[in-house]
């Protein structure tokens, strides 16, 4: 044969093959499409031998998901591992997750983290925002907030909406970038144009609060609900009480309650004592005082302070549920712990009285102090009485005219009787530096 010939006929067999190869791959994706599986092991296997780093890639998926052959951890790895080697960025995605989980090798965020910057290098989107996840948590490199932004930024121009999400509540922050609520709004934004619902629902906060945006009410319910929707609890106790005040939004409370009950549902603490209210008030639903105890002490055993106010005031009363009095001190005394002022003043009564408590009057006196502290008329007179009569402290009519006058100043009736009267056991001097220091009182 013609040595010029033969040389052809090779060269004309080379290409044949390459073009052959070429399709067998083609091939084998569109039958892995249609489920036809065994035709597609046969053909990635064969090119993954050959160096096809794609095919590596999706024989590796094959044995991770054990479609068409017995799935396979280690081969999957093995396969992933090839195809990583080779420059493949999907590849290179799967085995930083490898190590960053410890799935199938020892657990190795450092070299998880290599292996995410190589496929992040080439754009692979679930490793540009894994790799600022680690910069933000300080995970396989040194923890650099402007690295994490500068990742999940490029992340968000693929409109992944985690980075997007991410963006924006660095900006409202001011972590990694300048503070910066407009572009907080800007990328909360875009996912929640993509149907994020923490997205939306923060987007519906800055609306309802005018930052970053001017305070536009419609707005903040079109994206509280849009977010409720979703099955959001926050949005759906936010909707709620819009629908509740009618801010933003036509006032029914009856779909203040939908809401507030879709929310408590979920065991959310502040919707379920908002749906108990409603239930003891008999708003947008028939008055139930029973139910509205039910949904108080569920909101109360998860911490909600005005949940435990409320089920003291039920049980002190014997509204909904059988008196029990020293259950009433019980959460009047959690509340009171956290700063409510109305179970303070509650909880200093029942001391004061030996009402479902042993009787203490320094104990009372502690709590009217608090919460006179805080403000209250009504806890400043109990103190004032407590200081005219040497109860629980040393008699003192000027500390006792100082907390009337304080009192009294508020409106209240008796401590203007009773001011009036502690006055005439006072020195000039004394009532003088007291009225001084009621003048220059401020709450703590």
């Amino acid at each position: 044969m013609n040595k010029t010939i033969r040389i052809a006929i090779i060269a004309l067999t080379i290409l044949a093959n390459a073009g052959a190869s070429a399709q067998s791959y083609e091939q084998s994706v569109e039958a892995n499409k249609r489920n036809d599986f065994a035709t597609a092991l046969v053909g990635f296997k064969k090119l993954a031998q050959q160096g096809d780093a794609r095919a590596q890639y999706d024989l590796g998926s094959m044995y991770a998901k054990g479609t068409g052959v017995a799935k396979d951890e280690t081969q999957a790895l093995a396969w992933w591992r090839k195809s990583a080697d080779l420059g493949d960025a999907y590849a290179q995605e799967k085995i930083g997750s490898a190590y960053a989980t410890g799935t199938g090798m020892p657990q190795d965020h450092q070299l998880a983290a290599l292996w995410y910057r190589k496929a992040a290098d080439q754009g692979h989107l679930g490793a540009l925002f894994k790799l600022g996840v680690m910069y933000s948590n300080g995970t396989g490199v040194a923890k650099d907030f402007q690295q994490a932004a500068a990742w999940w930024r490029k992340a968000a121009a693929q409109n992944s909406i985690s980075a997007q999400f991410n963006l924006g509540n660095m900006y409202s922050d001011g972590q990694g970038v300048p503070k910066d609520d407009q572009q907080a709004v800007f990328w909360w934004r875009k996912a929640a144009d993509l149907g994020f619902d923490q997205a939306q629902f923060n987007l519906g906060r800055m609306f309802y609060d005018g930052t970053g945006v001017p305070k536009d009410d419609e707005q903040a319910v079109f994206w509280w609900q849009k977010a409720a929707e979703q099955g959001l609890a926050a949005a759906q106790l936010a909707t709620g009480a819009m629908f509740a005040k009618g801010t933003g939004v036509r006032k029914d409370e009856q779909l203040a309650v939908k809401w507030y009950r879709k929310a408590a549902e979920q065991g959310f603490a502040n919707a379920q004592y908002q749906l108990g209210w409603m239930y003891g008030n008999g708003r947008g639903v028939t008055k139930d005082s029973k139910v509205a105890v039910e949904w108080y002490r569920k909101a109360a055993e998860q911490g909600q302070v005005p949940a435990m106010y409320a089920l003291g005031i039920a049980l002190s009363d014997g509204t909904g549920v059988i008196r029990d009095e020293p259950q009433a001190v019980f959460w009047w005394n959690k509340a009171a712990e956290q700063g409510h002022v109305d179970a303070q003043v509650n909880l200093g009564v029942m001391y004061a009285h030996g009402t479902g408590i042993a009787q203490d009057s320094q104990q009372a006196v502690r709590w009217y102090q608090k919460a006179a502290d805080s403000g209250d008329a009504s806890a400043q007179y109990n103190l004032g009485m407590m200081y005219a009569k040497g109860t629980g402290v040393p008699q003192n009519m000027a500390t006792a005219y100082f907390w009337l006058l304080l009192s009294s100043g508020q409106g209240n009736q008796l401590a203007m009787k009773v001011r009036d009267i502690s006055v005439k056991y006072l020195t000039p001097q004394a009532r003088a530096n007291a009225e001084d220091s009621a003048r220059a009182w401020k709450p703590r």
